[in-house]
């Protein structure tokens, strides 16, 4: 079986193998890379990629997207189980743990023993949070990749086009409420919006920060679940206030709400960083 190389996302990449090596026609070496990066973290991603195959005419990277984590995730296990997988791909740290017991991860620190002028100024300029979640068992397992926290975006245009000022997003739950109404517009009078308030992707991130907001936790210190609780209704009961209620958000997937967002069909957007 072929083992990976992974180096991590919240988000890491990992490298895989078992005895399998990446392709090699003539002088140069093809590595297959698997992602989830789409929209613009996918553009810049590829540009990345071009930038180090014009630089390595030994090496070329063929990378391979799988639309959306889920995908990704679905595809690396189904790989792994028929020796198929890629020798990189980009995994969330919570998978490591069966790729390591499955003994398909090379780890990267391998790799940096190996490289002379890979030092440890190279290390120290990531964070050591970052290389410390990244590490089982005494060694570096994987890179970070995608490391991100979630934040609010907004259209200043779409604010001061209706006399919000562009420089005073929404600060509380009741605020950011009050501006998906005034900023939901049907445009034509058919009775559907043709620019929303947001989006609300299902996203266990987002109900995690509401749920620490509203005063609640996911877990007690012992490891008990605390999240079915009355923050955990307040923060779902938020949620569903927009979208069912007010009806000035909707459900998207994968990249489409950050694509509305770009596009202006949407005033504000939580996500990703």
């Amino acid at each position: 079986m072929k083992k990976i190389i992974v180096l991590m996302m919240i988000a890491s990449l990992f490298l895989i193998s078992c005895g399998k090596k990446a392709a090699s026609s003539g002088d140069v070496t093809e590595v297959v890379f698997w992602h989830s990066m789409g929209g613009p973290l996918g553009v810049a991603l590829n540009k990345l990629i071009t930038e180090f195959n014009d630089t390595h005419p030994n090496i070329h990277i063929k990378a391979i997207s799988m639309g959306n984590y889920t995908a990704l995730s679905q595809k690396l296990m189904a790989s792994i189980q028929t020796g198929n997988q890629p020798d990189v791909a980009q995994v969330f740290e919570s998978w490591t743990a069966n790729m390591i017991d499955g003994d398909v991860i090379i780890p990267i620190s391998d790799f940096i023993e190996k490289d002379p002028n890979f030092s440890q100024e190279d290390l120290n300029d990531f964070y050591p949070v970052f290389i410390e979640s990244n590490t089982i068992n005494g060694k570096l397992v994987s890179f970070p990749f995608n490391k991100s926290v979630r934040v609010m975006y907004y259209n200043k245009d779409i604010f001061f086009q209706n006399g919000l000022d562009p420089n005073k997003p929404p600060r509380t739950w009741s605020e950011f409420r009050k501006y998906c109404k005034k900023l939901s517009i049907d445009k034509n009078g058919d009775g559907v919006y043709e620019q929303y308030g947001t989006t609300f992707k299902i996203s266990a991130w987002q109900f995690e920060n509401l749920l620490l907001q509203a005063g609640g936790e996911i877990l007690s210190p012992e490891g008990k679940p605390l999240f079915n609780s009355e923050a955990g209704v307040e923060a779902l009961k938020y949620l569903t206030n927009i979208l069912l209620k007010d009806k000035t958000a909707y459900l998207s997937t994968g990249f489409d709400g950050q694509n509305d967002f770009l596009a202006g069909k949407i005033a504000m957007y939580e996500d990703s960083s």
